[in-house]
């Protein structure tokens, strides 16, 4: 065989790998994301978020109490965007560190 064709095989084989790679990431990555919304913490618990505020919330991957509580005002002003004339931001950081306490009291609890 010559060295084009074995040269040919091998950018193939990594092409294809490379293709289905970037395939299954955004396919896994997705139905992640569907997951999370369907398992995460329920934002509307916190006073002055709405529907439309968890779903900007869940579009930026912030699935958890915990997580929300790790943003900074200035990061969760930037993905409530339009919608945070109706929201203190620092107010939300608070609720949600609260009840990311009380989620993890209640872990523990269980365990």
């Amino acid at each position: 065989m010559s060295r084009e064709l074995w040269v040919g095989l091998v950018v193939g084989l990594i092409l294809g790998w490379l293709i289905e790679w970037v395939i299954d990431w955004i396919y896994w990555r997705k139905k992640y994301n569907q997951l999370m919304r369907e398992c995460g913490d329920q934002f509307i618990l916190i006073s002055g978020v709405g529907p439309a505020i968890q779903e900007r919330l869940y579009d930026a991957g912030i699935f958890t109490f915990e997580q929300l509580g790790k943003l900074s005002t200035e990061e969760v002003e930037r993905i409530i965007g339009k919608a945070q004339n109706l929201a203190d931001e620092q107010a939300l950081i608070d609720q949600a560190k609260k009840f990311a306490r009380e989620k993890a009291a209640t872990k523990r609890r269980a365990e």
